[in-house]
């Protein structure tokens, strides 16, 4: 795993993901154990915090199950908003 790559992976995302300092934060990731095409699936989905990546990693989630179980979420509290109105 190159630093490098990592740096190009967050600094495609943007400065939300790359932060001010691109190669710390490329470390980060690196240091959580994510390669930089792990770490480009996390962004994918938003989450921009290696050690958020691990939280759900640790907990059986993969980045497509973080955006199902967001996505039902939005579902739900619109359904409930329309029942509400």
């Amino acid at each position: 795993m190159s630093i490098r790559d990592m740096m190009e992976v967050l600094e495609s995302r943007g400065p939300k993901f790359a932060g001010n300092h691109v190669f710390d934060v490329a470390q980060d990731w690196l240091d959580y154990g994510f390669s930089p095409t792990e770490a480009d699936s996390w962004c994918e989905v938003g989450v921009w915090n290696p050690a958020t990546a691990a939280e759900f990693q640790e907990a059986g989630l993969s980045p497509d199950g973080v955006r199902a179980a967001a996505e039902r979420l939005v579902e739900a509290e619109q359904a409930e908003w329309t029942e509400e109105n």
